[in-house]
């Protein structure tokens, strides 16, 4: 998970180069989207079911490396999430914005019953 949202280069353009700043989130949320547009400015996320953000703590893995520090665990689906395409980090539990984005290796069907989990180490933000 390397990619950036539009509205987190902008942030990065401006508090880098244009003066101006730009306060870190305190916690970071991680979503799950059935489509996604591959600027960030349109996601579908999934909004049914139970779905929820979870929170998601990173530890360093190197310099420019960064992971999940734990299994993140979403709630159990309550109804059919659909297929998952996407993980997503946010700024915030719910509305926010989002700042990187990854494309699933292989997409998950989250049907009513299901409980999906990140595990420990499985989401990897890297800077190249």
């Amino acid at each position: 998970m390397s990619a950036f949202t539009n509205y987190l280069e902008q942030q990065l353009i401006g508090c880098t180069l244009l003066g101006s700043t730009f306060t870190s989130p305190t916690t970071i949320y991680v979503g799950l989207a059935t489509a996604f547009s591959s600027d960030g400015s349109t996601i579908t996320e999934v909004n049914t079911g139970s779905y929820a953000r979870q929170p998601i703590p990173f530890t360093p893995v190197s310099g420019s490396v960064a992971s999940n520090n734990g299994d993140v665990t979403f709630p159990q689906a309550t109804a059919d999430w659909g297929t998952i395409t996407h993980t997503i980090l946010y700024d915030a539990v719910s509305g926010g914005n989002p700042l990187y984005w990854a494309e699933e290796t292989i997409p998950r069907v989250v049907e009513e019953d299901d409980i999906l989990v990140k595990p420990d180490g499985s989401i990897i933000v890297t800077l190249d």
